[in-house]
């Protein structure tokens, strides 16, 4: 229930997160880093939550933009959940196949 949404979802709140970096704007930054944060605590991929809340955080209370190191990590944690997801559920269907 929860993964199907999330494959759909992640990589659009990531692609709003850069685009907002891209366009300068703190409270876009904070909105997708609050909604890939929370989307991610709910199918507990922690790491990925983790580094959106540091984001979060720091636009609405500091008015900063992430580094572009900062939104390379959060791509590459979400990438390697991504994978994780994919690989799990393959080998899942794989064993109700047989």
């Amino acid at each position: 229930r929860v993964v199907g949404p999330y494959v759909d979802h992640a990589p659009r709140a990531l692609d709003e997160l850069k685009d907002a970096v891209a366009a300068g704007d703190t409270l876009r930054v904070a909105a997708a880093a609050h909604s890939l944060k929370s989307m991610s605590l709910n199918l507990g991929a922690g790491a990925v939550a983790r580094r959106c809340a540091e984001i979060e955080g720091r636009a609405r209370a500091e008015g900063e933009l992430p580094s572009g190191e900062a939104v390379a990590e959060v791509t590459r944690l979400l990438d390697g959940t991504m994978d994780a997801l994919r690989t799990h559920f393959a080998l899942a269907a794989q064993a109700e196949a047989a």
